[in-house]
């Protein structure tokens, strides 16, 4: 458990703050927590539902039991999907949720009209509105997922209804999840705002200084003029290509060496002064994204940050420790060092996916279209999710991946698709 598995927890246990951390996995937790000790229960529940989500997908598409086993231990032994299921965090379970909505629209759409799943309709709906609660930057992949959910359940459809049925649920989607990240339950309470996009910028404009050697911090204000800027000497010795908290780290080490802002700013200031950045150094800050970016994916010689949560279990206050083992260490090394090799880089399983995708789109004359759909659009919602990254993440965290790499995966599922007619009506 992690600092934000702790702060969950404490949440989950008394009531939902809000501010920079979504409260809809502190909901989820606190469902599990009634059933019994909330963390161990929640961990094993999304791991069961991702792994027999993807199972249901595997043999949908025709793949043997053999050949479902060997894939379900490949993406368990990749070291970015290993080392975030072995922790309660929120990638996790937004990867769990999105792929059983994905596997119950693929379960109605290898099956004849008369014969969909009872309910799938709505089922597979509701938790594609759920996930949009899980994570802010969730709604790009759940975009996708709406678009392969009318092209299922409204096949019959003229495209006028079809795009009315995409922007309700779309609108729907923004509307619950606006609501659960504004709003304790059930007392409809005002939650703490969140702040997170303005921290973003504040580290960005270190990013930018850094890289165009041109001072932006502190920030100049509205109500107090300009302000003398840090020396580019002192942001070098901050600067980080793991972002946010690990410029913060150096920072706060060096007795806060670097000011960020001068008193009286407000978050006008911030967004300001960002924008000016983005326009008068517009490469300085693509380059700083792309350092941030290139850390998420893998895309760096050194180890990757935090495949797993190598503290094991952060202090709290619930008497909640770790007991070291043999195995729990075997299993740590490898996922530190499968990060330094082939299987722990997740920018080249992209590119493996892509290059897939590609050819199995233009070339693969014996796969149905059924299967190349599933093949697609889970790669398109793999990608939707994760580019954003480049411009939304404030930190370089590998796991940030986890759910474009269940969805990367899935891509590949039609490999073992037998012949036209698809595989076995599992669900």
């Amino acid at each position: 458990m992690s600092y934000d598995s702790i702060r969950m927890l404490e949440e989950a246990r008394t009531q939902v703050v809000g501010g920079i951390y979504p409260p809809g996995p502190v909901y989820v937790l606190r469902f599990f927590d009634i059933l019994g000790h909330g963390p161990t229960v929640m961990i094993f529940a999304q791991n069961y539902l991702l792994l027999f989500s993807l199972n249901a997908i595997l043999l949908a598409v025709g793949a043997s039991i053999l050949q479902t086993a060997i894939s379900l231990i490949f993406f368990v032994a990749m070291p970015t999907v290993m080392g975030a299921m072995l922790v309660l965090w929120k990638d996790v379970t937004l990867a769990s949720i999105m792929a059983a909505s994905l596997a119950i629209i693929f379960a109605d759409y290898t099956r004849s009209p008369g014969k969909l799943i009872g309910n799938g309709i709505w089922i597979s709906l509701l938790l594609i509105v759920l996930s949009a609660t899980i994570r802010f930057n969730a709604i790009t992949a759940t975009a996708v997922l709406t678009v392969f959910w009318i092209k299922v359940y409204f096949a019959d459809k003229n495209m006028l209804s079809k795009l009315s049925a995409f922007v309700g649920i779309t609108l729907v989607t923004v509307v619950v999840a606006g609501v659960v990240n504004n709003y304790r339950f059930p007392s409809m309470e005002k939650l703490q705002p969140n702040n997170l996009a303005y921290a973003i910028m504040s580290y960005d404009l270190i990013g930018v200084s850094a890289w165009s050697r041109n001072s932006l911090v502190p920030i100049d204000t509205a109500a107090g003029g300009v302000s003398e800027k840090a020396k580019i000497s002192d942001i070098d010795k901050i600067y980080s290509s793991l972002g946010a908290v690990e410029i913060q780290n150096r920072n706060s080490s060096l007795g806060n060496l670097v000011k960020l802002y001068p008193s009286g700013y407000s978050h006008a200031d911030i967004f300001k002064a960002w924008v000016a950045a983005i326009f008068n150094e517009p490469f300085a800050y693509l380059n700083y994204r792309w350092d941030v970016f290139s850390e998420i994916i893998g895309a760096k010689n050194h180890e990757t940050f935090e495949p797993t949560h190598f503290g094991k279990i952060d202090e709290n206050n619930f008497s909640i420790k770790f007991k070291d083992n043999y195995l729990t260490d075997l299993v740590l090394h490898y996922i530190k060092l499968g990060s330094l090799v082939v299987i722990g880089k997740p920018w080249l399983f992209f590119l493996g996916v892509f290059v897939f995708v590609f050819v199995v789109g233009v070339f693969g004359k014996n796969i149905s279209q059924k299967n190349k759909a599933l093949s697609v659009y889970s790669f398109a919602a793999s990608m939707a999710y994760l580019l954003p990254f480049f411009i939304i993440s404030g930190t370089g965290e590998v796991r940030y991946t986890f759910p474009s790499i269940m969805f990367g995966m899935v891509s590949l599922f039609v490999i073992f698709a037998r012949n036209q007619e698809g595989g076995k009506d599992f669900l």
